[in-house]
Parts: C-alpha cells; structure tokens; sequence
C-alpha cells in the first residue's frame, strides 16, 4: 500500500522509471536534432491506466513517464521528430505473477483481451 511504501522504494523507482527515460530522452533529443530528426518511444506499462491498490509508486511513475512524452512531442513538434510512448499488457514473467493470488490474475487478464502475453 502506499502507507506502506518506504521512501527507500518510491525514490527507487522513480529513480529507474522516471529519471532513467529523463536521461534517456533528454539525450535521444539533443542527438536528433543534430541529425536532423527520429522518432523517439518510450515504454511505461498498462499497469498506469488501472490504478489498482498496492501499485502506487510503480503507477504514479509510469504516469509521470508518459506525461513527460506527451510534453517531450510537443517541445519537439516541428523538428522532425516524433516522441511516443508504448504500454504494452500484462507478460507473463516472475515479476507479474509475484504475490499475486489467482482472482488477481484472473481479473488480470479479464482487462486485456482475454490473455495475458
């Protein structure tokens, strides 16, 4: 819960989540300029459109990640480059199935189109 989360975890990930793409695109868009433009994407999961309990600092960066695109596309509307960001679903990894109970999955899979990847 967020009540829960230390302020050790929320600094982690948004560490890795938000200033990881910061750098990232803040680089990609000096060097597209130079070139003339590109495209620029970033991911962030589907996870930040559902808002589920136990999921804040992960969500809240995911949100912060696309709200910085969405920004980023308009600062470079005219250069010839294009930022956009990709949520893919649900994978089927460690990381997703990690204290997660069966009704959660099943709930899981009942938002995506019937499966997870």
């Amino acid at each position: 819960t967020l009540a829960d989360t230390s302020v050790e975890d929320w600094d982690k990930t948004f560490a890795v989540n938000v200033k990881g793409t910061f750098l990232c695109c803040r680089e990609a868009a000096n060097r597209l300029l130079r070139g003339g433009g590109g495209t620029i994407i970033t991911f962030l999961s589907s996870i930040a459109g559902t808002l589920l309990p136990n999921d804040s600092a992960y969500a809240a960066s995911n949100v912060a990640v696309e709200a910085m695109t969405r920004i980023l596309a308009k600062e470079l509307q005219g250069t010839g480059i294009t930022a956009n960001c990709i949520a893919p679903g649900p994978i089927k990894t460690d990381l997703f199935f990690a204290g997660k109970r069966g009704e959660e999955i099943e709930r899981v899979i009942q938002r995506s189109p019937g499966r997870i990847g």
